[in-house]
């Protein structure tokens, strides 16, 4: 089973999948069993906490994630075509319910960049996997703190 965005994953439990086109190395759990060879690979640009651990000691009540997606054209199919299809649709009704809260076309890519906005890691993964494109796209997910609440507390430069 695939753990759960925001679970502490050990190093050691971490294989090197196929590697990115453009050179980066995805990593996938050891323990992940993919539903297809192709299947989404996940990175993250920084260690996460979970978000109730991080809600809670910052007295946030809502996440944002910032979510790279660009599409696996190895997987190109008729499906894929309809998928891609269907994401404006489904990012308009994500915008109109407040959990996405910007959407952008990456320039001269295959892809995106979603910024969702949920009350909980469990949303995040079940509003990620119900996007049209999941199983054709690779993910990199990069959790957010807005500026005035990270730095809060913080002793300033001498």
């Amino acid at each position: 089973m695939t753990p759960a965005i925001g679970t502490p994953i050990d190093p050691a439990d971490v294989e090197h999948d196929r590697p990115d086109p453009h050179g980066a190395e995805h990593r996938t759990p050891a323990t992940a069993t993919p539903l297809h060879p192709d299947a989404p690979t996940f990175t993250c640009g920084a260690p996460l906490l979970t978000l109730r651990s991080y809600a809670a000691g910052h007295g946030v009540a809502e996440v944002k994630f910032l979510v790279l997606w660009q599409l696996d054209l190895a997987l190109l199919s008729r499906e894929m075509v309809a998928a891609v299809g269907d994401m404006p649709t489904y990012g308009a009704r994500l915008e109109r319910e407040g959990k996405l809260i910007a959407r952008y076309h990456v320039v001269g890519q295959h892809g995106g960049a979603w910024i969702y906005q949920v009350d909980s890691h469990e949303e995040f993964e079940r509003l990620l996997g119900r996007a049209p494109v999941f199983n054709y796209a690779r993910y990199t997910i990069h959790p957010l703190a807005d500026m005035d609440s990270a730095l809060a507390g913080m002793p300033p430069l001498e």
